[in-house]
């Protein structure tokens, strides 16, 4: 060996080159996908349902389901909600209602102080659109009705809502199932409240 030349491979003359090229290409990756999250991502819907669903007789014999829904949208856009509809159905007899959402309401207490409790459902706007911001859960109970009356009867339901994201899409963006019975109990107390 001459005294002149180093004894080091030539290979580790370029392995700082090497890693901070990958650093470079890591750092390019991590600041384009955390980007695409924060202002790009389309809107992600989801839709949670509660398991208390309040029934009720409207005047026309149709059914009147409140329930509280939330919608977490994990998307970097706002998304707004158009419709949200769906389809009850009775499993013992197959037979279905298509259902819609009609409006919000908010409930509080209708006694006066000192007296017994009395929940009322307030109306506080029409469901005609619900804006969803980006990476962002709203929570309301919205009142849906069937389309015709509907008649309940004991047994167990399938309750299927989907909701719609724009006027032209005809495909949901989200959709939930939940199946709750009905007892003779329930459905009597339901009767006396027409």
């Amino acid at each position: 060996m001459l005294p002149h030349q180093s004894s080091t491979p030539e290979w580790l003359l370029y392995l700082p080159i090497a890693i901070s090229a990958v650093s470079i290409f890591v750092s390019l990756s991590t600041a384009a996908f955390t980007a695409y999250l924060q202002y790009f991502r389309k809107p992600r819907v989801t839709l949670y349902i509660s398991r208390w669903i309040r029934c009720g007789i409207g005047r026309h014999g149709e059914l009147v389901l409140n329930i509280g829904v939330s919608a977490s949208n994990s998307g970097a856009r706002y998304v707004v909600l158009t419709k949200i509809a769906g389809t009850l159905t009775a499993e013992a007899t197959n037979s279905h209602a298509d259902i819609q959402w009609s409006k919000f309401i908010a409930y509080e207490n209708s006694a006066k102080s000192g007296e017994e409790f009395k929940p009322h459902g307030k109306f506080t706007g029409w469901a005609d659109y619900w804006v969803i911001p980006n990476r962002q859960a709203l929570a309301s109970t919205i009142q849906f009705n069937t389309k015709h009356p509907y008649s309940l009867s004991p047994g167990k339901y399938a309750l299927v809502l989907q909701a719609f994201g724009d006027t032209t899409n005809v495909e949901p963006i989200s959709e939930i199932r939940l199946t709750f019975d009905v007892s003779a109990q329930k459905l009597a107390y339901l009767e006396g409240t027409q």
